[in-house]
């Protein structure tokens, strides 16, 4: 049986670009939707799921890993699992509950603030992503380091702390790609 690329029927490239026939097909805009930071215009309901689902994935798990490990320093007792199965809804329901209200960036009604909060966002991304891998590889290092269990947990917390605060001042500062702020100028004092 010969695989076909894709490509070669031209097929794949007009999904993707949401040419083909049929209902819209979200993230298929045939241009960017966000043409000028600070122009006032209804957010899609596409992105409005899709980033309050990315902002859930963020920091549901960093708030959980963080508070576990705080947890364990202070008693001893690993209960990260016990507390994504009791704390993991609420807290995705908190995050559902400010794109309600309107709070969760590049979520919002409007995407008016759209060159802040897409910084934001990606400060969320660069501080997250390496703070969590840098707590797993501690764990699974730890072990053939010869660490005892609560020399491990002082280690992952502190690889946890320091990458975040390491990560987060340098994309708060708009060092990293992605991360430089773009706020709109104010109409109504001109």
């Amino acid at each position: 049986m010969k695989f076909r690329n894709p490509n070669e029927t031209g097929r794949h490239t007009r999904a993707q670009q949401g040419l083909l026939p049929g209902p819209a097909r979200p993230g298929c805009e045939p241009r960017p939707y966000i043409t000028h930071y600070g122009a006032e215009q209804p957010n899609l309901p596409y992105r409005v799921v899709c980033y309050t689902a990315a902002w859930i994935d963020l920091l549901v798990p960093y708030t959980l890993n963080f508070l576990g490990m705080v947890i364990a320093e202070a008693t001893g007792r690993w209960m990260v699992p016990t507390l994504y199965r009791w704390l993991y809804y609420p807290l995705a329901l908190a995050v559902v509950l400010g794109t309600v209200l309107d709070w969760t960036p590049r979520a919002r009604r409007s995407t008016r603030e759209e060159g802040a909060e897409k910084a934001w966002f990606y400060v969320a991304i660069w501080t997250v992503v390496p703070c969590q891998v840098a707590s797993w590889a501690m764990w699974r290092l730890g072990a053939r380091m010869g660490l005892g269990a609560a020399a491990l947990i002082h280690a992952r917390l502190a690889a946890f702390l320091l990458v975040s605060a390491a990560f987060f001042t340098v994309t708060y500062l708009g060092k990293l790609p992605r991360t430089a702020r773009y706020y709109a100028a104010d109409t109504a004092s001109d």
